[in-house]
């Protein structure tokens, strides 16, 4: 499972340590048998509830009952449901169980909308043997520490992204753009500290030198052979010679879809031209493998750093025939309340965040001494990390189009763009 940015805000807060607030424990209201078709043993339950969210369970409400089950009744049992909790908990006992003494429970997954309101939850079954917690460790990242805000916590959270990412060389991704006729320049979505592959159609093509690209007039063609990339006013300029002949093509979703659909229902996809490739839905850019009739399939969601997310019936789609792979520099602007946004980035780098906030901890503490520790440790851990990934010979261009590529075995690799 992706972690999420909650997760690296409550690891970072962990090595401080500085937890913020937690969940309320779920207020409970009644607690009764009822005619139902459940399979409980008969007797008399007791209850107390519970909350929990992505980062743990709260301390347990008061204890409401007894109820006494026969035949097929089931037991509900009633609660005022926290805002923010993910699944409520039903702790009982045993039939004939003491007081304070709940030994199984029940959980219910509850939605946003269930948020403040009294729900009630019927058990049916018997549950799974555990106790309730004494100690609430519901934490909500999005809140403050006693010691330090969520503002800051958030803003060394973006901060550690940016420098882990430029010391790693960046992230490994796929982006895009489509295609416009006679159109040779194209901004860049995003910040890239390397582009090491360009497609136009599904044709590669080499880096080149812009000076042996002819602009007196247009050239277009089916076939592209050469992409240079400048940078102008902080932006990417992507410059691809010939121009294209042809405007990629555009279209609407049929039929809306969720934040994690792996397909898409498209009104006309005819103007694709490439059977997997990639397309970009609102703002949203993911690749598909896969086309069938209007349907695109095998999706791969939130490319190019653009978020996954639910998209509407008669949303734009656009396909992206000229699309590069590359490494992309991390610029987050992640803020209080983004808690369950996923954390796009490789499995490891959650324990270096961790580390990063811990050590911007040290200035606040006014430790110099332990701030260049942890630099110097940072520093290690991110080559440590970047090193576990093994040299692969991959094509350099290091000239104009006139020129042949050699292979280079380094980390890095791919196709430097002059």
């Amino acid at each position: 499972m992706a972690a999420l940015v909650g997760d690296a805000i409550i690891a970072g807060r962990q090595t401080i340590p500085d937890m913020p607030d937690v969940l309320a424990p779920p207020v409970i209201g009644s607690v009764m048998a009822a005619a139902g078709t459940a399979n409980l043993n008969p007797g008399a339950y007791l209850a107390i509830v519970t909350a929990r969210n992505q980062w743990g369970e709260t301390s347990p409400s008061a204890e409401a009952g007894p109820a006494t089950i026969s035949g097929t009744a089931q037991l509900l049992v009633s609660c005022q449901v926290p805002m923010g909790a993910t699944i409520i908990r039903v702790y009982y006992t045993l039939p004939g169980g003491a007081s304070q003494s709940e030994q199984q429970y029940s959980e219910f997954a509850v939605t946003q909308a269930q948020w403040g309101l009294s729900v009630t939850f019927a058990v049916v079954t018997q549950g799974t043997p555990g106790n309730p917690p004494t100690l609430n460790r519901a934490f909500i990242p999005d809140m403050d520490g006693n010691l330090i805000s969520a503002t800051a916590i958030y803003q060394w959270l973006n901060d550690g992204l940016k420098m882990i990412s430029r010391e790693t060389g960046g992230l490994l991704d796929y982006s895009g753009v489509q295609s416009q006729i006679n159109q040779p320049l194209y901004t860049v979505v995003g910040e890239w500290n390397e582009i090491t592959s360009i497609w136009y159609d599904g044709y590669w093509m080499t880096g080149g030198d812009r000076g042996m690209f002819f602009r007196r007039n247009n050239i277009t063609s089916q076939i592209l052979t050469s992409a240079t990339i400048s940078v102008v006013n902080n932006l990417n300029i992507l410059e691809v010679y010939p121009q294209p002949a042809r405007t990629a093509a555009s279209t609407t979703l049929s039929a809306a879809m969720s934040a994690t659909a792996t397909s898409a229902s498209l009104t006309n996809a005819g103007g694709f031209v490439l059977p997997f490739g990639f397309m970009q839905v609102d703002s949203e850019i993911m690749a598909y493998a896969t086309i069938a009739g209007g349907t695109m399939g095998g999706l791969i969601r939130g490319l190019g750093g653009s978020p996954a997310v639910a998209h509407n019936n008669g949303a734009p789609v656009l396909e992206l025939n000229i699309f590069w792979s590359g490494k992309r520099q991390l610029s987050p602007a992640y803020a209080p309340g983004n808690s369950q946004s996923t954390l796009p980035v490789p499995t490891g780098w959650e324990v270096l965040l961790a580390q990063y906030i811990g050590g911007r901890a040290k200035i606040i503490e006014h430790d110099s001494q332990g701030w260049d520790v942890f630099t110097k440790s940072m520093k290690d851990s991110i080559k440590t990390w970047a090193g576990t990934t093994k040299p692969i010979a991959r094509r350099r261009q290091i000239g104009g189009s006139n020129q042949p590529a050699v292979l280079y075995p380094d980390i890095s690799g791919g196709i430097i763009l002059p």
